[in-house]
């Protein structure tokens, strides 16, 4: 009999568990990268054939002239086919030297790692020359097309029409999201939708697995602090505490605003002291 009440705990404490975890996540996603839109959103076809077919992402309240365009590129064949989904940093035409590829609504491209890059200038970087022979297929929007990667808003960004209170983090990743739930539903050819993504376009493909039940997997590359490295201070080359000081410079990246614009506006208090935050992103 006196054993009884310790199991009774036990078990209490086994039920109560993944509650204490949902609070923790939804705490962190507020807290870390603010709340995802809850704006509706419809993934329309716009143009193209069987290799290279161009989508719209119209989102409730935004004009249609700024939604979003989406690049898929897909095998030879009618079969069904599994598709890696990014985000590009300089333009859907950057990455795949191919005339039939429209421009990206977003005029803007951060001044430093798109200086110079013309049509399939990342090519080597998004793999379609590997994909696609390997029966993959590749889909991918500018992340300037949801937000550009800065903290100055310019003409067109849709942050302002999705709200304040969040950072580009969660509204690249709310966009990847959406993608990749209605990709099936609007080119039946596509089987499952995985997200990928290098450095800070790792920590959206992350965060968007995280928010979005249809991807069926996530492979970041390099994610850093705020993707899967610890947000507590392992990864001494990018402490938390630096990444939301928004006088902050990564001179070997060319950052000259600084990376607070990835998260929530509240995060740099509760920066200061990381190790107190009930939550982790790794």
């Amino acid at each position: 009999m006196g054993i009884a009440p310790a199991n009774n705990m036990f078990a209490l404490l086994l039920l109560l568990a993944p509650l204490v975890a949902s609070a923790n996540f939804q705490r962190m996603i507020d807290e870390v990268y603010g709340p995802p839109p809850q704006a509706q959103t419809r993934l329309v076809v716009v143009n193209g054939v069987a290799d290279l077919i161009e989508l719209r992402l119209d989102i409730e309240g935004v004009p249609r002239v700024l939604s979003p365009r989406v690049a898929v590129f897909l095998p030879p064949g009618d079969g069904p086919v599994d598709v890696f989904l990014t985000l590009n940093k300089c333009g859907n035409r950057s990455v795949r030297p191919d005339p039939r590829i429209a421009a990206s609504t977003q005029p803007w491209r951060h001044k430093v790692h798109c200086r110079g890059v013309g049509n399939g200038g990342h090519r080597r970087h998004y793999g379609t020359d590997v994909l696609l022979p390997a029966g993959l297929g590749l889909a991918t929007f500018a992340e300037a097309d949801v937000a550009p990667d800065g903290p100055r808003r310019v003409r067109g960004d849709l942050r302002a029409y999705l709200g304040e209170g969040r950072g580009n983090l969660v509204l690249w990743a709310w966009a990847l999201g959406r993608v990749a739930r209605d990709l099936p539903k609007t080119l039946p050819r596509v089987r499952a939708v995985y997200v990928t993504g290098h450095s800070r376009r790792g920590k959206a493909a992350l965060l968007a697995a995280a928010l979005e039940p249809s991807i069926a997997g996530a492979f970041p590359n390099q994610s850093g602090t705020g993707g899967t490295s610890s947000l507590k201070g392992r990864l001494p080359q990018e402490p938390l505490s630096w990444m939301t000081n928004g006088a902050m410079i990564y001179p070997w990246i060319g950052e000259p605003d600084g990376l607070a614009h990835f998260f929530a506006p509240g995060l740099q208090r509760l920066a200061r002291h990381p190790q107190r935050m009930p939550y982790d992103s790794d």
